[in-house]
């Protein structure tokens, strides 16, 4: 079947071709009137032959009749007539001798040019086949084109009906009342796949596979996501044996969703295979290569594997900026993720300039509030504080902090965050009042909108005992760490480094308040769990053992607290250049070293 392009522009071909006169016949009457001129050259030289045989035949004659003439006059006059005509007719031979030559030289070359001619008419005639045959392929490739494009169609009618279908029939006594969202259609849509829908369109029915994942991975359903998206890869891997874009696609699937799931050791091979086979598919740069590159560079940070992070990161960074010369949002993104990873390493500098950059990049694509504008003067506002800029980062974050106000009505995390955020600079600057003030708003609107136990909370009851602390208000600080420590615990049952963490804090005010023997406690608790969670050392646990070793000294245990702080400084020494929040507390214990 040809689509009505195709016809009409096989019809317009058409008509414009009638009333032409054809290459081939142009060619054919050219090399007819060369062949008539040859023939006609030839008669010509035929009768100038016949007449020079009849002068010369004459020639002859008068020569044998001037022999026997008697010398009379009348003789001698018809004698001198016969010689007179004689030599009319040898000159006239002479003469017609070099014409003979430039006619047959003539006929030479008109014989040659019709030999050309012909050569020329038969290459012509050979483009004209050639062409007739492309448009056949032409032709050909259009139906098989309108035969795709029809059956995508009907493909992509089959498809919306399926999914009215499973619109039309969803109920939630069928897949629970909980399930009264779009991720009991995409569950019922899911039921009628498995009960043979699509069986005889299997690539179609394992494309909507893929987007039920997609969707279902969206509302959080991980789990289920996972095992369709590994069934989609199943089915890939099944009927492509070699490279294939399709197979990469349901590769990188699989490991994005191993990421959700927090299986980063299995979701890394996965997501470098199929990195591999875009660059084998795909010469040159190419999108998908380099948003490939990011998702195995931010793959790696997560594993803190930061070499491997980086070298991907930057080689993401360049082909971006191949492909889009001057500002681009995915470049603007990745030079923030590269920010990021330099901040976890305590490239502080390093890590300015490339937030610095982004978001420069953001602002000049984008006119007015964006969310991650905001998110990314947030991150420039810490690293700014970490570099001790605490007036700039105060800055930063009250124009970020307007900036989700503007985005978000009402409670939001993203505002909790970025208050709490502007409530520690405060605190950095001296500013406790005022600090305790955006600590208290953050922590009312986080509990406000998450209800139960969440880590975030916990944060932020131990935000807000550290300005109460810093206040002197150590009976305000203490209950408040309480409920953290309760929290962490039922948030992390067994060993987990944030528990440890907030059993050093509840030691640090115990002993601020002079409970030395509950700090003890505490204080051993943490640095056993440390030993536990970390048993090559950070700077955490670092810092917990000169705590610990504080507490010894108070105690009137010199020895003790001497032995406590040499490994403390062992840590230190073994663990630089500090990376990530490390950093902070590295600090913290090189300033509780000097001071012992």
């Amino acid at each position: 079947m040809v689509n009505s392009n195709s016809k009409s522009f096989l019809c317009r071909h058409t008509q414009e071709r009638r009333g032409e006169v054809r290459p081939t016949t142009l060619l054919g009457l050219a090399v007819a009137l060369l062949l008539i001129a040859c023939g006609t050259l030839a008669i010509w030289n035929l009768r100038i032959q016949s007449r020079i045989k009849l002068v010369e035949r004459e020639r002859d004659e008068a020569r044998a009749t001037l022999e026997p003439l008697p010398s009379t006059l009348k003789a001698s006059e018809i004698a001198s007539q016969s010689k007179t005509q004689t030599a009319e007719d040898l000159l006239l031979a002479d003469k017609a001798t070099p014409n003979i030559s430039a006619d047959q030289s003539q006929i030479a070359q008109l014989t040659e040019r019709a030999t050309v001619l012909q050569q020329k008419n038969d290459q012509s005639e050979g483009k004209l086949v050639q062409t007739a045959l492309q448009l056949q392929e032409a032709q050909e490739n259009a139906e098989r084109v309108a035969a795709e494009i029809l059956q995508m169609s009907n493909r992509s009618h089959r498809v919306r009906e399926f999914i009215e279908g499973a619109f039309h029939s969803f109920a939630p006594a069928t897949v629970g009342p909980s399930d009264a969202t779009v991720n009991g259609v995409m569950k019922a849509a899911l039921n009628e796949l498995k009960n043979g829908g699509f069986d005889d369109d299997l690539d179609a029915k394992s494309q909507l596979e893929s987007t039920i994942a997609t969707i279902l991975m969206a509302g959080g359903e991980f789990s289920q996501a996972k095992q369709i998206l590994d069934q989609v890869l199943q089915y890939r891997r099944s009927i492509h044996k070699t490279d294939n874009a399709e197979l990469a696609d349901a590769i990188g699937d699989a490991s994005r969703i191993r990421i959700l799931l927090g299986d980063l050791i299995g979701a890394e091979p996965l997501a470098q295979e199929s990195l591999a086979m875009y660059q084998r598919l795909f010469s040159g740069d190419q999108l998908v290569i380099a948003a490939s590159l990011s998702n195995l560079a931010q793959l790696q940070r997560a594993q803190m594997k930061w070499v491997e992070a980086q070298a991907h990161c930057e080689q993401a960074i360049a082909m971006f900026m191949r492909l889009r010369a001057g500002n681009s949002w995915n470049l603007a993104r990745e030079l923030h993720e590269l920010g990021e990873l330099h901040d976890e390493c305590a490239r502080l500098s390093d890590a300015q300039r490339l937030f610095e950059q982004s978001l420069t990049m953001k602002f000049a694509l984008v006119q007015g509030d964006h969310p991650d504008i905001a998110a990314g003067m947030t991150h420039l506002a810490g690293v700014h504080q970490s570099l001790g800029n605490f007036e700039q980062a105060e800055k930063i974050l009250v124009k970020a902090l307007e900036m989700q106000k503007n985005l978000h009505q009402g409670d939001n995390l993203l505002i909790a965050d970025c208050e709490n955020n502007l409530a520690s600079v405060l605190q950095s600057l001296g500013r406790s009042a005022e600090a305790e003030r955006f600590f208290r708003q953050a922590l009312s609107m986080k509990e406000r909108i998450l209800k139960y136990d969440d880590p975030s909370i916990a944060n932020g009851l131990t935000s807000l005992a550290f300005v109460e602390q810093a206040q002197g208000r150590n009976d305000l600080a203490e209950p408040l760490l309480v409920r953290a420590l309760d929290m962490r615990k039922r948030l992390h049952p067994g060993d987990h480094s944030s528990t440890a963490r907030t059993l050093n804090c509840l030691a640090w005010v115990m002993f601020d308040q002079g409970e030395l023997n509950e700090a003890v406690v505490n204080s051993q608790a943490a640095v056993d769990m440390y030993s536990r969670t970390a048993p090559d050392g950070d700077a955490q646990r670092a810092v917990a053992i000169a705590l610990r070793a504080r507490i010894a000294k108070k105690q009137g245990d010199t020895a003790m607290a001497t032995e406590l702080i040499s490994q403390a400084q062992v840590m230190v020494l073994a663990k630089e250049p500090a990376t990530g929040a490390n950093a902070k507390a590295v600090m913290t214990l090189k300033d509780e070293i000097a001071g012992k």
